[in-house]
């Protein structure tokens, strides 16, 4: 979130030097859990570590959780070794699933994250494609590739002589939704037909 982590001044005008294209992971968290929730309906707890209130996307988490039959079991960290902490000492059952946070606390935990999980035999939902490549079931978020697309074509408005506070901030051109059909046997899941009909891109390695 540029504009709440206090970045800039508006997604229209940095009011600064700054300009640049947001992954919008807090924006889109919901629509992720959504995601989640479809691809793995036996999940009847969510269990979620986050940090900062900025960017992890806590607040769309807390508003799915009204219209859905699951439990959130949030857990606030200050960095990124109490995420460690907390999920190694967590007494995982039947029935639940990890899902990632969009902070840098988790970003830096991610792949123990999906160890644990894979351990556990519980599925964990990442933010992107490279999530669901280490072992994640799947993933819902921007697509990094043509981020850095996005972001190339501003540096050259900016060589080109454009000053930086007068271009907008952007947001991402493509979301994709990512599953691991691996993942899913390893965990016995049977993915739902409607679910894969949404799906952008499978990996199956």
């Amino acid at each position: 979130d540029p504009v709440g982590s206090g970045l800039v001044r508006s997604m229209r005008s940095s009011g600064n030097n700054l300009t640049g294209v947001t992954p919008a992971n807090d924006v889109v968290s919901s629509k992720r859990l959504e995601f989640f929730l479809e691809a793995a309906p036996g999940i009847k707890r969510v269990i979620f570590p986050w940090g900062d209130p900025n960017t992890s996307g806590v607040e769309g988490i807390r508003a799915m959780m009204s219209v859905v039959d699951v439990q959130l079991v949030e857990h606030r960290v200050a960095n990124s070794a109490e995420i460690e902490q907390f999920i190694r000492a967590f007494e995982f059952k039947k029935g639940d699933g990890l899902f990632r946070a969009t902070d840098p606390h988790s970003a830096e935990k991610v792949t123990l994250m999906i160890q644990i999980a894979l351990e556990k035999k519980i599925p964990f939902a990442g933010t992107n494609m490279s999530d669901v490549q280490r072992g994640a079931l799947m993933s819902y978020g921007a697509n990094y590739f043509k981020i850095g697309n996005q972001t190339a074509i501003l540096a050259k408005k900016i060589f080109q002589g454009a000053n930086p506070s007068d271009l907008p901030i952007e947001l991402p051109e493509q979301f994709e939704l990512v599953v691991n059909r691996k993942t899913a046997r390893l965990l016995g899941i049977e993915l739902p037909i409607r679910f894969l009909a949404k799906v952008d891109r499978i990996i199956d390695e």
